[in-house]
């Protein structure tokens, strides 16, 4: 049986979006880590399986340059 672990890491400004994604039920074997910050963390980009960006309210250009440059290869 296999197992899967996925971390998401929500940056921005907390929005709706974040919390629909935070309350979503489990799927079958699989479990979710979520780590959040308001401005862009490298360290959390990098430990990231999956990046959501709220851009409303930050420098996009910015927010974006930081979570591309220091995602892993394998982030979506």
């Amino acid at each position: 049986m296999y197992h899967c672990h996925i971390c998401f890491y929500l940056a921005g400004h907390s929005c709706m979006a974040f919390e629909i994604l935070k309350e979503m039920p489990l799927m079958e074997r699989f479990t979710y880590e979520f780590k959040e910050s308001e401005k862009p963390d490298r360290t959390l980009a990098a430990e990231a399986d999956m990046i959501w960006v709220n851009l409303q309210g930050v420098d996009a250009k910015e927010m974006l340059r930081t979570l591309v440059l220091n995602r892993r290869r394998e982030s979506e």
